[in-house]
């Protein structure tokens, strides 16, 4: 079961004089602003599924003067409940600060600084 923590959603909105955010830091917050939501659970600030597939839609915002999105943070939670470590499954040169995204079953992209393979000392033969 996938885990992440919402720890807050904030959408800042800029003004021509005054600068208004629209902040959902706590769980009041979240029901407040929930459109739809189907196969999530939203307790403790976590974002847990319930079922296989989920969704979740905000309301509109609405504001008296025309705004742009300034900013939009999301933040995972630490708690890696459904990880498994899977030898061997990055490539050779893969450096540091590696990323996995899984679309899918057999389904995956992994991005990292590009490391070059050193070559081999070779021994001379006479």
């Amino acid at each position: 079961m996938k885990i992440f923590k919402v720890l807050s959603l904030t959408l800042f909105f800029t003004s021509s004089v005054f600068a208004e955010a629209w902040e959902i830091n706590n769980q009041a917050d979240w029901k407040k602003n929930i459109q739809s939501s189907k196969g999530i659970i939203i307790e403790d600030g976590l974002v847990s599924p319930k079922e296989k597939t989920g969704h979740f839609k905000t309301k509109l915002k609405k504001f008296k003067t025309k705004k742009s999105l300034q900013s939009l943070t999301l933040n995972q939670s630490p708690v890696w409940q459904n990880w498994e470590e899977v030898p061997g499954v990055g490539p050779s040169n893969l450096g540091d600060a590696p990323v996995f995204l899984a679309k899918g079953p057999k389904d995956y992209w992994m991005f990292g600084r590009y490391k070059p393979l050193r070559a081999k000392k070779r021994t001379k033969l006479c």
